[in-house]
């Protein structure tokens, strides 16, 4: 099991868009509206600070060491992110990249021993553009005759494997293989769009891909989506 507590310092308006951006232990703690429309020409600067613990690698979930072993992990990611638009579809591009620390306390056939791993992790580039929905929010008079009503979106991540890796080490700040998620965001505005007045309805079905470990410590790590 992992627990994550998250503090986010509000930077620029789309702050939250960005929140699901980062890897895949992330995945589960989505917040809402992180894909909510904004205006075109927008830049945000995501500055995420998080603190976990527990028997799994937090930056590697799929690779679970054991249920005797105590891992803690402070993680800061950064990056940069841009609306823009499709046509008259809105998008988004953005780059993520994580760095922190992870130490990890094991206990084999009653003898303690400790892990710990610094550094940078592997940074990740996601891509979203909206499918079905209103169409870019170009200026402020599109903004105020907004209606949001049903939106769906493709998402496309991918992490890219070259953060620092030690084969040696059950715990690491990189996963040392590539990885990424497809999926299709849906936001559903019922009501007005006054705020008091609506509900919001908002689903992500999505999966991710693994490729393989092949330096996991003399061994093989294959992870099924």
């Amino acid at each position: 099991m992992i627990r994550v507590r998250e503090f986010r310092p509000v930077l620029p308006v789309a702050i939250a868009l960005f929140l699901g951006l980062a890897p895949s232990f992330l995945s589960a703690q989505v917040p809402p509206r992180f894909y909510w429309k904004t205006l075109e020409g927008t830049n945000a600067v995501p500055l995420i600070y998080m603190s976990m613990s527990g028997n799994a690698n937090p930056l590697d979930p799929a690779n679970v060491i054991g249920a005797d072993v105590d891992i803690e992990a402070e993680v800061l990611i950064v990056g940069y992110g841009k609306i823009f638009s499709l046509g008259d579809r809105a998008a988004m591009l953005a780059i993520l990249q994580t760095v922190g620390r992870a130490d990890a306390n094991l206990l084999v056939d009653g003898l303690g021993a400790s892990e710990k791993a610094t550094g940078f992790g592997d940074p990740m580039v996601e891509f979203t553009v909206n499918l079905i929905g209103p169409p870019t929010i170009r200026n402020i008079p599109d903004m105020l005759r907004y209606e949001p009503g049903f939106s769906l979106d493709l998402l496309v991540d991918l992490g890219f494997p070259i953060g620092e890796y030690d084969a040696e080490s059950p715990v690491n700040l990189s996963q040392n293989r590539w990885y990424g998620r497809l999926g299709a965001p849906i936001v559903w505005q019922l009501g007005a769009w006054v705020p008091g007045r609506r509900t919001t309805l908002e689903f992500l079905p999505s999966v991710w891909f693994y490729g393989d470990n092949d330096d996991l410590g003399g061994s093989r790590l294959a992870t099924d989506p």
